[in-house]
């Protein structure tokens, strides 16, 4: 299927996990790397799926050893790897490709793939990836490789999608007739390229350590776009990518105080490339990636915060983004009501109140406002003045859910009345513990007004009160009774949760109020 003149997987020994039937991912790889030479285990996740899996093996140049591993329960992962470590020694890869339908039953528990629970499904799929690297790692040759693939509704998506015919297509033009070793050699060469954008200087120590970071930051997003330039977008269709470049992996919440602008900054080519495919997901589903994964919107979080990214890359010039277009997405992400988007009550309170929106109602109202003020931004520079000044005074509903009496931002209801009891000690986290705030408590919160901390020093009572306020936030080493996960909120001096996204700027606010010897 996939040849050329030299087997390009000749003496390479590696497991494929989610090998289902003659129409899944898995069995198109399978095909391909035997097809190469490869020597394969193949992985099935029950005696049902047993049957299947023999007769595809027996097609295979080289016998198969065939594993039983149920994705969802680690001890069977981890037997299936001993069984593998038993009978080959070591391996040189391992694929993991597991495939969802609309429906599918794991460990007795009914998985709905449909949009309110994608996030439910990548868990499983991340769970089973996860568990598998950790038991494939001491049994890998050195420079080996893993892959995982997660798709969806393959039934529907295979049939009039010649997927081998890309694949062969793909793999021919990133490696030719090149082998294993040319292959990562020149994998290495493209890394150190993107590595050497930047120049540091330090010890060997601290270049090694910011090297890391660097391409931990480069792993992600991900060009999903296959060689023909086609995707499978957010609403599920196969589109076309006039650059050929699409891409996902898109954590919002978790990129845009500090990634987003740094690839705006150093990367402003794939910068370009990952606005744009947020416009893509736009003209799919009619709003911006609140948290893209694998091509679908999985709606993790919350926020749009690919309006700062989007507004960021416009307002510095980058080129080949189309700003009236962008503006138009950025507008409708935070006007049209969807999903986790109820633009409707957060007008009608200027907030949006607990009793609607039973989790994480501060946390939303803070978040959004800094979404607002970017978006009045890129309105004004494109002279929609209206429109800045609705989003202007939208980036202030903050002012709403003050509570002077306690001086922090504080839960309200419809009828405008507090939350009580309130313990501004007690940490949330969404559906997991309840409450008001993401993956913090009212502590951590009362520092989010991103877009305005000149008047959030005001409603403080000024400078002085605002320094020792977070002077407090550090030394204070107060807890409350944990309801429910909250494992999220780490690296914690006194209040401030250093290893977690609401906490990564407030360091920063010493320079801001004039001390930044703090």
């Amino acid at each position: 299927i996939m040849t050329t003149s030299a087997p390009l997987m000749a003496g390479k020994k590696g497991l494929i996990m989610g090998l289902a039937n003659d129409k899944s991912i898995a069995w198109g790889i399978a095909q391909a790397l035997n097809a190469q030479g490869a020597q394969l285990a193949i992985s099935y996740q029950n005696e049902a799926l047993e049957k299947r899996v023999q007769p595809l093996a027996a097609q295979l140049d080289k016998e198969a050893l065939l594993l039983k591993c149920d994705v969802s329960d680690s001890s069977s992962v981890e037997q299936c790897f001993k069984e593998l470590g038993e009978k080959w020694g070591k391996i040189d890869f391992l694929v993991h490709a597991i495939a969802f339908s609309d429906k599918n039953q794991l460990k007795g528990r009914t998985i709905d793939t449909t949009r309110d629970n994608f996030a439910m499904t990548m868990e499983i799929s991340c769970f089973s990836f996860l568990e598998a690297c950790k038991f494939a790692s001491p049994i890998m040759n050195e420079g080996g490789a893993i892959v995982t693939l997660t798709y969806m509704g393959s039934e529907r998506v295979l049939p009039n999608y010649n997927i081998m015919g890309v694949a062969k297509a793909a793999l021919e033009a990133e490696t030719g007739t090149e082998g294993f070793d040319s292959v990562r050699k020149a994998a290495a060469k493209s890394w150190e390229d993107y590595l050497s954008t930047v120049s540091v200087e330090g010890s060997d120590e601290q270049k090694t350590s910011f090297y890391t970071s660097l391409y931990h930051l480069l792993i992600q997003p991900n060009n999903v776009a296959d060689i023909d330039r086609r995707y499978c977008g957010a609403d599920g269709k196969i589109h076309e990518s006039a650059s050929g470049k699409y891409y996902s992996t898109l954590s919002q919440w978790d990129t845009f105080r500090a990634a987003d602008p740094f690839y705006t900054l150093m990367y402003p080519e794939i910068m370009t490339e990952i606005v744009n495919s947020m416009i893509g997901q736009y003209e799919a589903i009619g709003f911006l990636p609140i948290w893209a994964l694998c091509g679908k919107e999985n709606y993790c979080m919350i926020g749009n915060h690919s309006v700062p990214a989007v507004v960021s890359a416009c307002l510095r010039g980058l080129e080949g983004i189309d700003m009236e277009k962008a503006y138009e997405a950025v507008r409708a992400s935070l006007t049209v009501r969807h999903y986790r988007g109820e633009w409707d009550v957060y007008d009608k309170y200027g907030y949006f109140p607990f009793d609607l929106i039973p989790e994480e109602s501060v946390s939303r109202t803070l978040e959004c406002g800094y979404d607002d003020w970017c978006a009045a931004q890129l309105a004004e520079r494109l002279g929609h003045h209206e429109d800045g000044e609705l989003f202007s005074r939208r980036a202030s509903y903050y002012r709403n859910l003050y509570d002077s009496g306690t001086g922090l931002f504080r839960g309200r209801d419809s009828h405008g009345d507090w939350r009580t009891p309130f313990n501004p000690l007690a940490l949330s986290h969404a559906g997991t513990s309840g409450g008001d705030y993401t993956e913090g408590n009212a502590l951590q919160y009362v520092w989010h007004v991103l877009q305005d901390p000149e008047s959030l020093m005001e409603l403080m009572g000024g400078k002085d009160i605002f320094i020792s306020r977070l002077d407090s936030l550090f030394e204070n080493n107060q807890t409350a009774e944990v309801t429910g996960f909250v494992g999220d909120v780490t690296g914690l001096i006194g209040q401030y949760a250093h290893g977690n996204e609401p906490s990564h700027h407030v360091a920063y606010l010493y320079t801001l109020a004039g001390r930044p010897d703090r």
